[in-house]
């Protein structure tokens, strides 16, 4: 029996070990895996931004801006990442709303070098910068958001809206990412890492990827995922944040 007991401790402490291994050594696998992956969207995200920080390299271009071309390039990046989903979100102080709706409007009906389909941009309220709101009296719970105040508390009274897109037909164009916290916190927590960088006197553009919180893409409802934001530095001005690729 004392043989028949060591035997069993002997194996069952063998077998806890083995397994603790395994998990660990999965876990390590998945780990470096998860992190690759990471850094292979980031890379795909720069290379993104920076060629609209050089085919816009002014501050005064921003945020009227839109590159031909843009959804064939950012798809093509996107493949190479592993990204599914890959835009352009100009920053859009409130008192220029109105002239950018304009050329956003331009961009989806006007440009001979794009192919939007009817309804871009729109909501039942109309065109424009919207967000989601349960308080909307519309059946599709689109508000039209000119302000750019939210329903949190966030420093930065701006609208980050998705004027480009790798996929041309996405439903989220126009939808302003600021307008939701848990896309908002990782935005924010971007421009805190580039606001402190400058008062510290940096002179060139600061690495300050930020990565949102679990949700939902517009373009894909019900499936959960997160977003890595990396900020748009014109090319004249380094230290200057104009907008978001993510």
């Amino acid at each position: 029996a004392i043989c028949c007991t060591v035997s069993y401790l002997l194996i069952s402490n063998l077998e806890r070990d083995v397994g603790e291994e395994n998990y660990e050594s999965i876990a390590a696998t998945g780990l470096a895996r998860a992190q690759e992956l990471t850094l292979r969207r980031i890379e795909g995200l720069e290379m993104t931004a920076t060629i609209m920080a050089f085919a816009y390299p002014n501050v005064d271009d921003w945020p009227m801006v839109a590159l031909n071309g843009y959804s064939e390039v950012a798809q093509r990046v996107a493949d190479l990442s592993g990204a599914r989903a890959m835009g352009l979100m100009p920053f859009v102080k409130p008192e220029q709303v109105t002239e950018f709706e304009e050329h956003a409007l331009e961009i989806f009906y006007n440009n001979t070098f794009r192919n939007y389909p009817n309804g871009t941009g729109e909501g039942a309220f109309g065109f424009g910068i919207w967000k989601r709101s349960k308080n909307s009296p519309y059946p599709d719970k689109k508000m039209h958001d000119t302000t750019g105040e939210t329903p949190f508390p966030s420093k930065y009274q701006i609208l980050a809206p998705i004027l480009e897109h790798n996929w041309q037909k996405s439903p989220a164009l126009m939808f302003n990412i600021h307008s939701e916290i848990f896309r908002a916190t990782g935005l924010d927590s971007t421009l805190d890492c580039i606001y402190n960088a400058v008062e510290e006197g940096v002179q060139e553009s600061p690495d300050c990827a930020a990565v949102s919180d679990w949700m939902e893409l517009v373009p894909f409802p019900g499936e959960p995922a997160g977003q890595i934001y990396l900020p748009i530095f014109p090319a004249n001005d380094p230290t200057t944040v104009v907008g978001t690729v993510g």
